[in-house]
């Protein structure tokens, strides 16, 4: 997600993805603090500038308070908040299953859990054509599937074992 409420001229990215939580910096120079919304835990800071990035891990579907702050008055200029509501989830399967069948009541599970949260999940697994996951709320993808439409921000990218 791109956070553009920042001073003029200036944007960042914030991504959640391979078990990180990730602030990049475009352009501007900012004291960028991470905490967990559910109890509002205070996890760390970083300064960065443009150019550069901080992440901390992340577990599962954590959802994040980022503030970004001035370096030089230390008032906040924006708070992003990286939510489930609202927000497109990709998600990556990996199956444990020695007999090679993906076990789908975990996935559906998992996919129930992102939609009570508010959240859309899409999926893409090897032979996931082969799967009806249209009619468990999961939106799958496919091999060369244009991907490029604006509305197909993911906020979210999970890679996890089921």
């Amino acid at each position: 997600m791109t956070v553009k409420d920042l001073r003029p001229n200036d944007y960042a990215t914030v991504s959640i993805a391979d078990e990180a939580v990730k602030v990049s910096i475009e352009s501007g120079e900012y004291l960028v603090k991470w905490y967990k919304l559910d109890g509002g835990e205070f996890i760390g800071e970083f300064y960065l500038s443009s150019g550069t990035w901080g992440a901390y891990p992340t577990s599962d579907l954590e959802e994040w308070k980022i503030e970004f702050i001035d370096p030089e008055s230390q008032g906040i200029v924006t708070t992003h908040y990286h939510l489930l509501n609202g927000s497109k989830v990709l998600l990556f399967p990996t199956f444990k299953n020695e007999y090679g069948k993906p076990d789908l009541e975990s996935l559906y599970s998992y996919a129930s859990k992102i939609s009570e949260l508010g959240g859309k999940t899409y999926c893409f697994f090897e032979n996931s054509y082969n799967h009806d996951l249209e009619s468990r709320g999961i939106i799958p993808l496919r091999f060369n599937q244009n991907i490029d439409d604006p509305d197909l921000q993911f906020s979210f990218i999970v890679n996890k074992e089921f």
